[in-house]
């Protein structure tokens, strides 16, 4: 009967441990993943002179990204 207990116990202590290392390992994807999309947006924004281009650039690499179309309130289209 003892035997039994600890090993319930102990099967649950290594269920938790992996969990725990899991969500830590999730995590860490999703800091790369935005301190990525920082930097690609901080290299877009600081390498050209010409601010309006830069911009411009940022628009055009967003919309591949994400391709859906961005409307307002009122339902016009802002970014085509």
């Amino acid at each position: 009967m003892l035997y039994s207990l600890l090993g319930v116990m102990v099967g649950w202590f290594l269920a938790e441990i992996s969990y725990i290392l899991r969500l830590r390992k999730e995590d860490k994807k999703k800091l790369k993943k935005a301190l990525f999309n920082l930097m690609d947006v901080y290299f877009y924004l600081t390498k050209p002179r010409n601010v309006n281009l830069a911009i411009d650039g940022l628009f055009e690499r967003v919309k591949k990204r994400f391709p859906i179309a961005l409307t307002n309130p009122i339902g016009e289209q802002i970014i085509k």
